[in-house]
């Protein structure tokens, strides 16, 4: 099934018009989660301030199935976090 993963970060909103194929909900929400982690990591490792507020999971039409936040994805791994 294709998911839309819109993000929305301190600039602005940013629309996915191509969308990626997750063979269920569940799976797009575990590799989005998995995918804040690394890109706050990337953000720790150069020193660059983490501007991803959160990324909606949405259908092809536009149902959103969960938005996961930065601080959903990093509680309990970060003590800012915490």
């Amino acid at each position: 099934m294709k998911f839309f993963l819109h993000v929305d970060e301190q600039k602005g909103f940013i629309h996915d018009l191509e969308g990626i194929d997750f063979p269920s909900v569940e799976k797009a929400i575990v590799e989005t989660f998995l995918g804040i982690r690394d890109i706050a990591a990337d953000c720790l490792r150069s020193g660059e301030e983490l501007t991803l507020h959160a990324i909606a999971i949405a259908d092809e039409s536009g149902f959103v199935f969960a938005t996961i936040t930065s601080h959903d994805a990093l509680q309990g791994i970060l003590p800012a976090f915490s």
